[in-house]
Order: structure tokens, then sequence, then C-alpha cells
């Protein structure tokens, strides 16, 4: 199964309890490192530096997307 070029292989097709959690410790960095560039950058004067994080952001932006499509195949319980 693809995802976003990232390939799950798994006996079941799912994630492992441990991977989800792992997803979801990585979703919340990236979470908190995408408004912390988004406050930053309306303070950047370097056009350079700035067209970098507007840049960094847009890749961020992404794999949260990518992320969070991953999560479909977190583990079903119950």
């Amino acid at each position: 199964m693809h995802i976003g070029g990232t390939q799950i292989q798994t006996p079941t097709g799912r994630l492992a309890p441990h991977e989800t959690i792992e997803l979801h410790e990585l979703l919340n960095f990236k979470s908190l490192s995408l408004i912390k560039m988004k406050q930053a950058v309306g303070h950047i004067a370097d056009p350079q530096l700035k067209q970098l994080y507007l840049q960094n952001i847009e890749m961020t932006e992404a794999q949260i997307v990518e992320l969070m499509q991953l999560l479909q195949y977190r583990p079903v319980i119950g």
C-alpha cells in the first residue's frame, strides 16, 4: 500500500500501536514547528531568509498532510 510515496508493508496492512504513537509524536512536533515558523516569518527582514522560511512552511504543511494520511492505517481497537 502506498501513501504519498510512502509504502506501508505490514502483515495486517496496519501500523503497529507503537508506530501510531510515533506518528502522533511526529505530527505534534511538525505542527508546533509550523506554528513557530508562521509566527516568525512576519518578523524576518532578509528576503533570502524569508524565502527559506516560506519554502520550509510549504514543505512542513505537505509533510503534515502525509502524516495525517498515514494515520488511517492505525490499528483498529475494540
